[in-house]
C-alpha cells in the first residue's frame, strides 16, 4: 500500500467514526487540540499524522485502543 493510500484510508476511518459519533470537524479538533483545517486535511488524506495524534484521535473518537483506528493492509 502506498503512503498516499495509507493516509487516505486513515482519513476515511477518522471521518466515518466522527460522523458515527455525530461530531463536527471543529468538535473533534477541540477534543484533540488541533485546528479544524488539520482535521479536514487528515480526513482527505492530505496531512501526515504523527503517532501521538493517532492516539489522541482514537481516544477522542472513543476507541478503546489506538489500533482500532488503523485499518489492516489489504
Amino acid at each position: 500500500m502506498s503512503d498516499e493510500a495509507i493516509y487516505k484510508t486513515f482519513g476515511r476511518a477518522v471521518a466515518t467514526r466522527r460522523k458515527e459519533l455525530d461530531l463536527t470537524q471543529a468538535e473533534l479538533a477541540g477534543r484533540v487540540g488541533m485546528s479544524r483545517a488539520s482535521i479536514a486535511n487528515i480526513e482527505r488524506g492530505r496531512q501526515n499524522v504523527l503517532l501521538h495524534h493517532v492516539y489522541s484521535l482514537a481516544s477522542a473518537l472513543e476507541f478503546a485502543k489506538g489500533s482500532e483506528l488503523l485499518r489492516p493492509e489489504p
